[in-house]
């Protein structure tokens, strides 16, 4: 498994889709994090889509607001799908296991962590 751990900023508030699945109907969470690297490493960030799952993520989408800044862990996923047009394409997200609330642009500090 590839492991990552991402701290930036969320680049806009986060929204909700369902996705069909064998066993009905599954709710994800999705996000965008930028991380701007370490403060000895600044530049162009890091921008990420994060896809969090399991009844906690839509407990958490109305707190996931622009300009938050929360610590994802998870590891990532490459999906491969072809275009409408009949370009095939990759894309490669981060799904989440855990979500923290740095406290940063935010009132309370919240972890929350999914089994």
């Amino acid at each position: 498994m590839n492991r990552i751990t991402v701290l930036g900023n969320l680049c806009a508030d986060a929204e909700r889709f369902d996705v069909e699945t064998r066993n009905g109907n599954s709710s994800y969470v999705s996000f965008f994090v930028a991380d701007y690297g370490t403060p000895t490493k600044k530049g162009d960030p890091l921008t990420l889509e994060v896809h969090f799952s399991k009844d906690v993520a839509l407990k958490l989408l109305p707190d996931l607001k622009k300009g938050k800044e929360v610590l994802v862990d998870g590891f990532l996923v490459e999906k491969s799908y072809v275009t409408r047009a009949g370009v095939p394409k990759t894309k490669i997200y981060a799904s989440a296991n855990t979500v923290l609330f740095t406290g940063k642009n935010d009132c309370e500090k919240r972890e929350t962590e999914v089994a």
